[in-house]
């Protein structure tokens, strides 16, 4: 039988499609008497369902189907009792494959489990007939349209764990999380899993950022000379008062993007003071000759100002990580594309007494991590801060691995562009076709089982399983011991850390 590899959801909100096209599967929004073993692999229930739909539902089990549950069993689960708890942090303890590398999720959100605040209680899976469900005590797209932060460390083999603000939920493991739940059901009816790559080549995208605060030119410069040494390109978020006087000087660095930090390196919470400060700045730019497209606020702080504030302006992306981080691009509330990066930058570690050779261990290992499983390498600088050296030996090794060097600019335009691609797939059980493709040129990722994947390309491309994968991830067991931690002296310090933060910074 001929079967349809699309996602079915029954109310296609804008957080569940933001999380759904992050992943990029093919999904309708489906009314349940229209459910069909041959339209969609998997349906998400994320909606009440009346009496009378019930029985469409448990037809499409019977033919085979399968069913996401979100924050309701729908009878699914008699025998386990369900109760509700605020959890901010979920301990992950599932032993399935493609699950085993996530360590906990940080939700804030009030979930319902079958006992502990662990991934175990709040996430099951059963065969049902010929199908399989999986109940989902939480609502994982709701998750990332949070934009509370909260400071947080980030576990180091190297020194000290280095912390930052950042979003509350970590929303890169709850968009990850959820990625595998779609695979493991496909996995589980002898599926292919179907989604649009996240790279506009086969390696990862390498983005390299810079925070201009501060900086004089001989800082600024050194940055530049070190990117040209290694062919790279980088966007430059200027912090445009502190250069006011040589803004033109930024023309002669070439293959270069310039975006905007603001005109005064402040945050508030006043709209009008955020909204002037962002116009101030791109007016400067522009008068000095900058198309400037993009933007990242100042201390990296994402507030209810700010998002008011970017309502008026037409920037392409901005890059907060108090709005998210560690994470694919992504849209919020307000429909622009958020690019996170790794908040952690070579203050963060001299903070915590690193050398610079050990922050050069702390960034090669973090890339490494990041290229077992083929997520984006995105890492900052601050020309004014300590450890620049280190980055001649980080800009190496991603000549070294091939990857792909893009701008911020050049890598939202490629993300807007994967976001608008559709497509149909199809799998009858021996092999399977991708077609109606309304963009030829997109990498499409065809997984038959956890840990490899293919990667396939153009109009009524043809896919069968294959012991040659294209890709193979290397995901890296789950290691209790280097889960950040939680105590409450380290709670203290981090408090203490946070208000001295809090002080320093400048207001508008």
């Amino acid at each position: 039988m001929k079967r349809s590899l699309c996602i079915g959801i029954l109310k296609l909100t804008p957080t569940w499609k933001a999380l759904l096209d992050q992943i990029g599967v093919c999904y309708d929004e489906v009314k349940p008497e229209r459910l069909n073993i041959q339209t969609y692999s998997a349906v998400i229930v994320n909606r009440s369902v009346n009496g009378d739909h019930s029985p469409q539902i448990r037809e499409y089990l019977k033919s085979g189907g399968n069913v996401v549950l979100i924050n309701d069993d729908h009878g699914f689960f008699p025998d386990k009792s369900f109760s509700k708890i605020f959890s901010k942090r979920l301990r992950s303890d599932l032993n399935l494959n493609g699950f085993q590398h996530i360590p906990h999720l940080d939700l804030f959100t009030t979930i319902k489990t079958t006992g502990k605040a662990t991934l175990s209680d709040a996430l099951r899976f059963k065969k049902v007939m010929k199908g399989n469900v999986v109940f989902m005590g939480f609502d994982p797209a709701e998750r990332l349209f949070d934009h509370r932060y909260i400071r947080k460390s980030f576990p180091s083999h190297f020194g000290q764990d280095p912390d930052e603000i950042v979003s509350r939920v970590s929303k890169g493991r709850v968009s990850d999380l959820f990625l595998q739940v779609l695979k493991e059901i496909h996995f589980s009816s002898h599926l292919p899993f179907i989604r649009k790559w996240t790279s506009p080549k086969e390696k990862p995208v390498f983005c390299f950022r810079i925070d201009s605060d501060y900086g004089d030119q001989i800082q600024m410069d050194k940055v530049y000379r070190l990117l040209r040494k290694h062919h790279l390109k980088a966007t430059w978020f200027l912090h445009v008062q502190a250069h006011e006087d040589w803004l033109s000087h930024f023309s002669e660095y070439k293959d270069q993007e310039i975006a905007l930090h603001g005109y005064r390196h402040g945050t508030g919470r006043s709209k009008k003071k955020v909204q002037e400060n962002i116009s101030k700045g791109l007016n400067k730019l522009n008068d000095s000759g900058f198309e400037v497209t993009g933007f990242c606020a100042p201390y990296g702080i994402y507030n209810v100002a700010l998002e008011e504030s970017l309502k008026q302006f037409d920037f392409t992306y901005t890059s907060e990580f108090t709005y998210a981080y560690d994470s694919l691009p992504m849209i919020t509330p307000i429909d622009s594309l958020q690019i996170p990066i790794h908040p952690i930058c070579t203050g963060s570690l001299n903070r915590k007494g690193y050398s610079t050779d050990e922050m050069k261990a702390y960034f090669l290992d973090m890339m490494d991590q990041k290229l077992r499983t083929y997520e984006p390498v995105i890492f900052y600088h601050h020309p004014m801060q300590a450890g620049l050296k280190l980055f001649d030996t980080v800009f190496g090794e991603a000549n070294k691995r091939s990857l792909t060097n893009l701008t911020f600019r050049e890598f939202s335009e490629f993300w807007k562009k994967r976001d608008k691609t559709t497509f149909r797939a199809s799998f009858d059980g021996q092999s399977g076709q991708i077609e109606k493709i309304s963009d030829t040129s997109t990498l499409f990722e065809v997984s038959f089982r956890h840990g490899d994947s293919q990667l396939i390309k153009g109009e009524n491309s043809v896919f069968v399983p294959t012991n040659k994968p294209t890709i193979q991830y290397e995901y890296p067991e789950r290691n209790n011991a280097m889960i950040s931690s939680t105590s409450f002296i380290q709670k203290l310090k981090l408090l203490k850390t946070s208000i001295l933060d809090f002080r320093n910074r400048e207001r508008l």
